[in-house]
């Protein structure tokens, strides 16, 4: 009975925290879409992951930007194969990011998305 008990502990928390940070990162993109400024990045990296315990992919790209007080940001995000496929390492990109909290970016293309879903 103990066992089973501690085994519900455990997958409540793991849950707990895995929506814990999905509603984060929803907050984190309302202010993007709301207040986001803009800067040009620069793709830095590339790669394809195979998630843990499973055999899905995933495709990551990493960019670097520069806030508006000069301060240079990296960051990495999650795309689909096609979108993956369209960048290269040394490539333009367009970022979003929070002037309060400039670490904080997204895409250009994400945020847009998002946008046109608020309206």
């Amino acid at each position: 009975m103990l066992n089973i008990l501690i085994t519900f502990i455990v997958i409540v928390l793991i849950l707990g925290g895995v929506i814990f940070l999905a509603m984060q990162r929803a907050m984190e993109i309302k202010k993007l879409v709301e207040r986001g400024l803009t800067a040009q990045g620069k793709v830095t990296g590339k790669r394809s992951v195979t998630a843990p315990r499973t055999s899905t992919r995933r495709q990551k790209l990493d960019y670097r930007y520069t806030d508006n007080q000069g301060a240079e940001h990296s960051n990495t995000t999650t795309l689909t194969y096609t979108e993956h496929n369209q960048y290269q390492v040394g490539d333009s990109i367009e970022v979003v990011y929070l002037p309060e909290r400039p670490g904080i970016s997204a895409l250009k293309s994400f945020v847009d998305l998002a946008r046109q879903a608020k309206s």
